[in-house]
């Protein structure tokens, strides 16, 4: 165990053990006595909006936005034919995966056995083997679920936003893509992109749960020297999105809802602060603002203009930052300018006090602490910030040392390089 790097996080009582192999791999490793379960994350820098590569010849190429989600289902085919899914559940396990904008991710969930499960892991994602057919077959599989997408409100709501914000770039399209774009995806795009992206050096493993440190770093050794030697190494850029101009405002109709919904987008660039970092400045912002605790929020919902759906949701990544209010509201068109008038004059507010400041700061603390104790999710949320070099263990760290000042100046910086766009759904 003199490999690892060993942290202490003495305000949790949470140790971490880290390395990064000769091939770039890196590994996280969490122990937590007294759990019953272990999670594994093993997690890639290549999401929905990495769809452009330059080949080992040079030239660039660029795919359709599906093709890191598709890649994310073909390999649960294993070389030998087998279903990666199932051999997951003869060690009596759970497995699955997930593709965002900028991570695929693919994890299991075991109570023994976890040298074996990590090796499956490892296996499931060392080799692309596909065939014309099962290509064929995945594309009306994937087109299905595009179509299941279609019919979901929240998810129209989310996903109109984001085409307003983005138009014309890959954060306006679905994460499984465009079911005509899909059908043209060859054998060969799918191999350029799994032999470009799948590398030692772009995919990290989280492990959270009751193991001994030293029993499974040597199982890791053993299975990365087995299943990634072969693997490819080359330097994986990311193209940067394009600029484009917000759509202001947008309404569409559909059926089956009752009242319209409306979203506020706020576009913004991403600061140099770590990600981690500046998310929860701007949680610890908007909640000041809109959180169930602010005078605003207590206003609205005692005169009716909003209701429980009312909440807020923070995306950042390395290339884009955006905020969403989401509301359930007879007067959308009102609402939308009053959220714009909060927004422009927060040096009037009254919610940004240090009282407040440390009501909200208490209220995360104890979702932080609640996150520590959900092994499955601790794992997806260090993940999640692995890529950008952040801790998540390290929140409460973080919480202790914001100042109002702090949150305040990063809140009112994000606003003033902000662009916004209003998206409702009204009844038909």
């Amino acid at each position: 165990m003199s490999a690892l790097n060993k942290l202490n996080h003495p305000r949790i009582a949470q140790e971490l053990y880290t390395y990064t192999f000769n091939n770039g791999f890196m590994i996280y490793l969490l122990p937590k006595e007294d759990f019953k379960e272990v999670t594994g994350v093993l997690s890639l820098n290549f999401g929905s909006i990495d769809n452009q590569l330059t080949l080992s010849n040079g030239q660039e190429k660029s795919y359709p936005v599906g093709v890191a989600h598709f890649l994310e289902h073909k390999l649960f085919e294993l070389a030998d034919g087998k279903d990666g899914a199932l051999e997951f559940v003869k060690l009596g396990s759970e497995v699955n995966a997930f593709t965002s904008f900028e991570q695929t991710s693919y994890y299991f969930t075991a109570r023994d056995q976890i040298g074996q499960n990590i090796d499956l892991l490892f296996q499931l994602i060392s080799s692309l083997t596909i065939t014309a057919e099962s290509v064929e077959k995945e594309k009306a599989i994937i087109a299905q679920e595009i179509d299941m997408y279609q019919d979901d409100t929240d998810y129209l709501l989310y996903s109109g936003a984001l085409q307003n914000l983005y138009p014309e770039t890959n954060l306006a399209e679905d994460i499984a893509g465009r079911k005509k774009e899909i059908k043209t995806l060859s054998i060969k795009d799918l191999q350029e992109n799994y032999a470009h992206f799948y590398q030692p050096q772009n995919m990290s493993l989280v492990l959270v749960g009751d193991f001994d440190v030293n029993e499974v770093y040597n199982d890791i050794d053993k299975s990365q020297k087995r299943h990634f030697s072969n693997m490819g190494r080359s330097d994986s850029c990311r193209t940067p999105l394009t600029k484009t101009q917000v759509i202001p405002k947008r309404t569409v109709s559909v059926p089956d809802i009752s009242k319209p919904k409306l979203v506020l987008g706020i576009r913004s660039s991403y600061n140099s602060q770590s990600l981690l970092k500046q998310k929860l400045a701007l949680q610890l912002f908007f909640a000041m603002l809109f959180g169930w605790m602010s005078k605003s929020y207590q206003d609205w919902y005692e005169a009716g203009k909003i209701d429980d759906s009312f909440d807020f949701e923070i995306e950042l990544g390395s290339r884009f930052a955006f905020v969403l209010l989401f509301l359930d509201t007879e007067e959308p068109i009102a609402m939308a300018r009053l959220l714009k008038q909060k927004l422009s004059k927060t040096e009037q507010m009254m919610d940004l006090t240090e009282k407040h400041f440390n009501l909200v700061k208490r209220e995360l603390y104890g979702e932080f602490l609640r996150s520590l104790d959900d092994v499955s999710h601790l794992a997806s949320q260090f993940s999640s910030y692995v890529a950008d070099g952040s801790n998540y263990l390290t929140m409460a760290d973080l919480l202790e040392q914001l100042t109002l000042a702090d949150v305040v100046t990063i809140g009112r910086e994000f606003l003033k390089e902000a662009e916004m766009t209003e998206f409702t759904i009204s009844p038909q």
